[in-house]
Formats: structure tokens, sequence, C-alpha cells
């Protein structure tokens, strides 16, 4: 929806990339889904591939369902074959929903303890093999 607030020519050109555009292309014109993934992970590929890193880690702090996770999953694929590099990703989770706040900073206003919950055995059975779960206090 919020490419309908650009210009028409600025979504034609979208559109073009959109249908026929490479996958880089289509992560300069903000056409993958969570574009602050895929912009970071074109980033950190192109970096590897300049300084011939064949394997990055990713990590992730809060999985809930996971629907992020899994996201910078197929990202990472598809930026895995255009440029070689190698992604290894890693979530972590207490697979038990937030914690209680312990201040304002925790903002108990918008989060309770308890949101954002996950279904881990569902979720491991839906991972690819670059990516594992680590449940428990990241501490």
């Amino acid at each position: 929806m919020e490419r309908l607030t650009e210009p028409i020519h600025l979504n034609l050109l979208a559109l073009f990339y959109f249908l026929f555009g490479s996958y880089k292309k289509k992560i300069d014109y903000d056409l993958i889904l969570r574009p602050h993934h895929a912009y970071s992970l074109l980033r950190v590929a192109e970096y590897a591939k300049e300084n011939e890193i064949s394997t990055v880690t990713l990590l992730e702090f809060g999985v809930a369902a996971g629907a992020g996770l899994m996201n910078m999953s197929q990202i990472a694929s598809e930026l895995t074959k255009s440029t070689g590099v190698q992604f290894k990703i890693y979530g972590f989770d207490t697979g038990k929903g937030m914690p209680p706040p312990e201040s304002y900073k925790d903002h108990p206003e918008y989060y309770l303890e308890g949101d954002f919950p996950m279904n881990f055995e569902e979720l491991q059975k839906n991972l690819p093999k670059n990516v594992e779960l680590i449940i428990g206090d990241v501490r």
C-alpha cells in the first residue's frame, strides 16, 4: 500500500523490476517483504563476497512465531544463489513469550507478560537446515 503514495513513474519502474528484475533490484526498490532485512542481508553478503568470507552468521533475538526468522531464511537463500555466500541463522527465544516488565523502558503500556508466544514444535519442523532455534534465557 505504501507504494501507492509514490509517483506513478516510480511505481511503473518498480512493477517492471518486480516482474523482470534481479533479486538485488527487487531489494533496491523495496519489493521484498521486510525490506530492512533484505537490505541488510544484501549488504553483508556483498561485504562477505568482497572480503572472501564464505559464511555469515545471523542472529535474531526474540523469534516469537518465527515469521521474521523464516523471512531472513528465504532472503538468505536467494542471496546465496546470487552471491555464493552461505548464511547460518540462529534464533534466540525463551519460548514463553515476553518476560514480565522490569521498568518503564520495557514499555509495559505496549507489551504484556506472555505476548508473542512460540509454538516450538510447529516452527522447528518448518525450519530450513541452516536455521537453528536456541530456546532459553539468553543470559
